[in-house]
């Protein structure tokens, strides 16, 4: 399957305007006046798995869960400050012609 020019740069533009229209930052949901609220889980537990330590009491499991929960959110910021910018500079150090997928 062949792409042109116009069906690329439609898809890139669809991929664009997705990504800024869901774009947010921590400081939307903390700083000013905002605060992380301690007496309760920062993330589900489906993401976290405290729950299902057995030996932890709930005081425990609610640290643990507020413990992973900041492991998280440095993994996105070295996505969005390391590895994004990374892959955008390797995108646009591709030529145009090699962005055609052949089938």
């Amino acid at each position: 399957m062949h792409f042109t020019d116009l069906q690329i740069a439609n898809e890139y533009r669809a991929l664009w305007q997705t990504g800024h229209r869901i774009n947010w930052n921590i400081q939307d949901l903390i700083g000013g006046d905002k605060r992380l609220n301690f007496a309760r889980p920062f993330l589900p537990d489906a993401l976290v798995g405290a729950n299902a330590i057995q030996c932890l009491d709930i005081g425990e499991k609610l640290k643990l869960n507020q413990i992973r929960s900041n492991s998280y959110l440095h993994l996105f910021g070295l996505c969005e400050e390391f590895i994004l910018p990374s892959i955008v500079d390797h995108v646009g150090n591709i030529q145009h012609s090699d962005l055609y997928l052949h089938s």
